[in-house]
């Protein structure tokens, strides 16, 4: 009886043994083939992008232009925390004067830089003798060969991305922003030490955006733009990215065909990136302020001008701990009392 048993428990050992590598390879297959499926499915409902064809991207290309003036060393020494990139148009020496004086001055955490194209063909000589001689005694201005219009904003842009790749690359944040806003330089570098510093960018997030099928300067054909929405993206007026995103948006350009709405161009490359930009609040009021918008209390501001400029940024010494842009009566009054004395 004894060896009854255990010659069946030794059959039933070796049955185990000789069938569960068979079973093991089986598993091992069938998972192999539902592996293999689900990537067909993925990639039949995920259309991969398609590189735009070699003479659209010229357009995009950094190949295609030649760089006037430049700044390759401004990052050679130091690793700035946060790098403005200001587009503006030659002419706009003004504003640029403004802003070195006030949130653009320098600072051992942040880096202001001014990009900017070719002004019309009958203004060339005139300006580019003035910027040869600012760039001189700045040495914050870009130019690159480009023509200056609305229509080559995304272009500007492209280019300004592109510089902070090969010439910046060790920054930890980029701000662009727009030459008529106000950047309260005390709250922003103290709200960035807490946020993401990879695969990151922050502004005003549109998330509803159309395009517009009319004849004005923001519209787009269907032949340029067939898609009925936009993905989101964060408006051009400003935004901050990590620095990393520089060289990833740069990569994912190829494959976006160019549109002028520069903000919506940059969040058709987040799409491509699978990166989807993080609305904050905390860019409206005090980040980026619109100077064409901005209210305090009964204080309009209808221009950006030297003494606006002054007037915004002793404002905001004393209110960078408030997360509005509406400050007290009293300290209205008194910023237009020296608004007046400048």
């Amino acid at each position: 009886t004894k060896c009854y048993h255990f010659q069946k428990i030794l059959n039933g050992f070796l049955l185990l043994i000789t069938s569960f590598p068979w079973t093991l390879v089986k598993l091992l297959t069938v998972s192999a083939v539902l592996v293999l499926s689900v990537q067909v499915l993925v990639r039949t409902l995920i259309k991969e992008p398609s590189p735009v064809p070699a003479e659209a991207y010229r357009l995009l290309s950094p190949e295609t232009y030649q760089y006037l003036l430049n700044q390759p060393a401004a990052c050679r020494q130091r690793s700035p925390f946060l790098v403005f990139m200001v587009p503006v148009a030659p002419q706009e020496a003004e504003a640029r004067e403004a802003i070195r004086k006030t949130w653009g001055a320098p600072r051992p955490d942040t880096l202001t830089l001014f990009y900017m194209g070719l002004p019309d063909s009958g203004q060339v000589s005139g300006f580019q003798d003035m910027l040869e001689e600012e760039h001189r005694k700045h040495a914050d201005i870009i130019q690159m060969t480009f023509l200056e219009s609305y229509q080559n904003l995304t272009i500007k842009t492209m280019m300004m991305i592109k510089w902070v790749v090969t010439h910046c690359p060790n920054a930890s944040y980029v701000m662009k922003v727009d030459s008529d806003n106000f950047v309260n330089v005390f709250y922003i570098l103290r709200w960035l030490r807490s946020l993401p510093r990879q695969r990151f960018i922050t502004g005003s997030v549109i998330s509803d955006g159309r395009p517009r099928r009319d004849k004005s300067k923001w519209s787009l054909s269907e032949e340029q733009y067939p898609e009925d929405s936009f993905p989101p993206y964060v408006s051009g007026a400003g935004y901050v990215f990590s620095a990393d995103l520089a060289a990833r948006i740069s990569w994912a350009s190829r494959f976006v065909p160019m549109i002028s709405l520069e903000d919506v161009y940059v969040g058709l490359c987040l799409r491509v990136l699978g990166i989807r930009p993080v609305y904050s609040k905390a860019t409206q009021p005090l980040t980026v302020t619109s100077v064409m918008n901005i209210s305090l209390n009964l204080c309009i501001a209808n221009k950006f001008t030297k003494a606006l400029a002054w007037l915004l940024y002793w404002i905001a010494m004393y209110c960078t701990s408030v997360q509005s842009t509406v400050c007290t009566w009293d300290l209205c009054l008194k910023g237009v009392t020296i608004l007046a004395l400048l």
